[in-house]
Formats: structure tokens, sequence, C-alpha cells
């Protein structure tokens, strides 16, 4: 659900080197996105860093898709962002707390979360939108039995950053010296699951994915730590060594090295269980994974998108063809295709895969 959108921060200055050359990006999303995140909606999680300008291919404000080159998309809740050649923000879909209005400036990453999104503009400083900016007092839960969203998930902390990802009721970037931070839900309630506050100190990390409950965060040695919500194992994850990691709803996953998939969390026939863990292929290789609440997809080494999971709305079906980056949301998903285009599929209740 939780769109993003999954990149890993050190090949940051690698695809700012590619957009230059023309958009050839080979990989993106989220993931945090990616990511994703789960729940009523999703996250996503993604990243990249730094200043460029692309050529004239891929320059200029996304008026329609004829022409204009996207360099990263990110799918969320029922909204989904994406960053054009220029380095604006467009999103499109849900915009009742605000999530699809982005503000104006350059960026080089966009992560669309539950009901909120944010950015990592150039020069690394955070900015975020929607839901959590302190439009209901700051009431963040079950308050006299009203839900409220106002968790803070949108009040980044100040500084520069490298990545950055937005969840379900919280955020989490990478700082400038590699520490993570999180923002958002961490007042106690039904909801804090230590998603925001449970990080062991003193490691440095290149990639943060916040999913619905729970977080992961990628070790520059490739070891992962998860933390908060972990009924179903998504906060446990493998002590192998990792390139790559998207947190989804109740699940996460990574790749190795080799592009070798890993997935843990829900796998015991449950009712959120619905194969996102347990029906990955046997041996499948890919260059992107995002997680998203029910479902997981992949970028395969041929460039060809894969998912598996929930698929009542087809956002399991992804459309065939050649892509650049994926990222999984709530009930839909997106990718850029190698055209560098935007294809969005499953959900479109409130217009999220219905591109620009």
């Amino acid at each position: 659900m939780f769109d993003s959108a999954q990149w890993r921060a050190l090949l940051a200055a690698c695809f700012v080197v590619l957009l230059a050359a023309g958009c050839g990006v080979t990989s993106g999303g989220g993931g945090a996105d990616d990511d994703d995140s789960a729940d009523d909606d999703d996250d996503s999680s993604a990243d990249d860093d730094d200043d460029s300008s692309a050529d004239d291919d891929c320059a200029g404000p996304a008026q329609s898709q004829s022409g204009v080159c996207f360099v990263q998309v990110s799918a969320g809740g029922g909204h989904s962002c994406a960053i054009d050649g220029s380095g604006a923000v467009h999103c499109w879909g849900d915009d009742a707390s605000g999530q699809s209005s982005p503000p104006a400036g350059s960026f080089v990453q966009v992560s669309a979360g539950l009901r909120h999104s944010c950015g990592l503009a150039v020069g690394g400083e955070l900015h975020c939108w929607g839901a959590g900016q302190g439009e209901a007092g700051g009431n963040c839960g079950s308050v006299d039995g009203v839900w409220f969203e106002d968790c803070g998930q949108s009040i980044p902390p100040p500084g520069t950053f490298t990545q950055v990802s937005a969840g379900g009721w919280h955020s989490c970037g990478v700082d400038s010296s590699g520490t993570v931070q999180c923002w958002g839900m961490s007042n106690g309630n039904t909801e804090d699951w230590g998603q925001v506050t449970g990080l062991a100190p003193g490691a440095t990390f290149t990639e943060v994915t916040a999913g619905w409950r729970h977080s992961c965060a990628l070790g520059t040695g490739g070891a992962v730590q998860c933390w908060g919500y972990d009924n179903y194992g998504q906060s446990s994850p493998p002590s192998a060594s990792l390139t790559q990691i998207s947190a989804g709803g109740w699940h996460s996953c990574g790749m190795g090295s080799d592009g070798l998939l890993q997935c843990w969390g829900i796998d015991n026939g449950a009712g959120e269980d619905w194969g996102q863990v347990g029906d990955v292929p046997a041996g499948v290789s890919a260059s992107q994974v995002s997680a998203s609440a029910w479902s997981t997809c992949v970028l395969g080494g041929d460039e060809a998108v894969q998912c598996w999971g929930a698929d009542w709305a087809g956002q399991s079906t992804p459309p065939s063809g050649q892509f650049l980056s994926i990222s999984a949301g709530h009930n839909h998903s997106c990718a850029i295709d190698s055209t560098r285009q935007l294809q969005c599929w499953g959900d479109d209740g409130s217009g999220q895969s219905s591109p620009p």
C-alpha cells in the first residue's frame, strides 16, 4: 500500500549520470518505495540523489506523456507520483489530503505513501505533502472513537538526505551521514509498533524503506535491519547480504548481489496471506523488487515485470513489454517502460492508474 516504490542510495550518482545521458535508467522505484505499506492503502519507496539536467528528449514540463521522459515513479495508496526529466514531480489519483498536490521545484526522488508523499529535492532537502502536516492539531490514531491520521508523517526533519520513503503513518530517510531518521506515528497509539523508534542506533545505511507498521534499512555492508510490527515475521529479515530492499504490508523482500530474491513475512494461510511471500517463483532473478500490501512485483533481467499475490483489482497482472523500473502500490502498480513513459495497472477508482 504503501507505495514505496523501491533503488539504493549508493547508485544515486550513477543514476544522475545516466539521466544526463538521456534517461537511460536501469532500476528505480519503490519502494518505498518503494513501496510501499499496506492497510487501507499503500506505500512505496525509491531513491536517488544529486543535481542534473537531462537531454532535450527528457527535459521540459510533462503536459502529456507524448515525447516526455519520466525517470522515476512511485505507487502509493490511492495515488501515484512520478518525476519527469526536468525534475518536476507529478502526482495523480486521490488528493483528499493533498497527497497528489506536490510542491514546485526540482526533485531527484519521490515516494508515495498511504495518504501522503515525500520528495527529495536537488540539494538533499526533504519535502512532504498530504496527511500529517498538523491539519488535525496533531491528533494521531483513535481519539475519542474518531480516527485521525495527523501523525507528523509529512513533517520531515531538517538537514540533507540521500533517500526518502513514505509509508503508512510514518516516513523514513537516510541522511547525508548515513543515519536513518524516521518521523510520524510514535505516540504509543495502537498503531504505534515502533516503526519510527525501534531502530537500533550506531549503524550506517544506504537505503531505508517504510512499510505499513514496520520499516527496514540496508546497511553499508549489505546486512538488513527491520523494526516495528513483526506479527508475521515481516521485521525478521534473513542474515544474507542484500543489495536492495522493499517493505510492504505484512511482508518485506530483498535482492542479493546475484539478483536472487528473498521475501519474509506472512506465509501461513492467514487472512492477509495472498501468496505475496509463498508464491515467489523458485530461483527468480531480478534487478528490482517492490513489495506492497498484498502483492510483490519484480523487474526481471529481461526487463519484463512479474507480479504475484492478490490480484482482485488486476494489480498483479502487469502489461507485457520492457520496463526500466517498477513500483507496487496498494491495489495498483506503476512502471516506466523502455520508452520512458508511464504505465499503471490495477485499481483506478481514484484515477491512480491513469497517469498524465
